[in-house]
């Protein structure tokens, strides 16, 4: 494969992963959050993304543990997956898109493989979604950018559908979140209407909100004006409203 060269994930993803992969976010009040891996192997990757390489070093080999356990951890594998993208960033702002090109490919695979093993699960669809999502903000081929940009919106159409049940109660947060990074992947696909439905949605469902008030932003420009991006991750690790 023929690797793009795009700037590091870094902050992006953080934020973006951060709000979506919350446990507020992701499952109803009765279900448990999650297995203690995960939220274990999120926190690591955070502090990696953030600047802390021996964190991020030690959650890929929490990953590679879980995975020479049990090869068919989709969890573990998608984690894992999306790690090697981000190590795919760092090798090409070194400058070795050898090296960059093979982690990304393999990254990406190992996303595919774990949504294919379990493809009705948010823990699977998130990671994947938000990795692809960094991934075509930065990456400067459209081509690419509008191939990764199109799997991450049918996963987070995916993640909306499972979520349709109880979508009432997941917070302010969860539910702003994943509409605006809908209607920013959308509005950036060129889908304007698409993007506009969901931003009506939001304004209604999320009154008094910052994401409401992102809504009326666009609801309220002329069509052929409308700004470029949806702003994404409102008060990420900061309160926000709420999670």
């Amino acid at each position: 494969m023929q690797p793009p060269i795009f700037r590091p994930i870094g902050l992006l993803f953080l934020l973006t992963a951060a709000a979506l992969a919350a446990p507020a976010s992701g499952f109803p009040p009765e279900v448990p959050a999650g297995r203690s891996f995960e939220f274990e192997v999120r926190e690591l990757f955070f502090r990696g993304l953030r600047g802390d390489q021996a964190a991020l070093d030690r959650a890929m080999r929490l990953c590679e543990d879980a995975l020479a356990v049990d090869a068919g951890d989709a969890e573990a594998l998608v984690w894992h997956g999306s790690g090697l993208v981000f190590r795919a960033g760092q090798a090409y702002e070194a400058g070795d898109l050898t090296a960059g090109g093979l982690l990304l490919e393999r990254g990406l695979d190992e996303m595919d493989r774990a949504v294919g093993l379990e493809p009705d699960t948010l823990a699977t669809r998130i990671p994947r979604a938000t990795t692809l999502i960094a991934l075509a903000d930065n990456t400067p081929l459209p081509g690419l950018a509008r191939d990764y940009r199109r799997k991450a919106v049918g996963d987070l159409e995916k993640v909306w559908q499972l979520q349709r049940p109880y979508f009432e109660h997941v917070s302010v947060h969860g539910r702003g979140e994943l509409m605006a990074g809908l209607a920013d992947a959308y509005l950036k696909m060129g889908d304007s209407e698409r993007a506009l439905e969901i931003l009506t949605r939001m304004a209604q469902e999320l009154p008094g909100s910052s994401y409401a008030e992102e809504a009326r932003r666009f609801l309220s420009a002329p069509r052929d004006e409308l700004p470029a991006a949806v702003r994404t991750c409102h008060g990420c690790h900061d309160g926000g409203d709420g999670s």
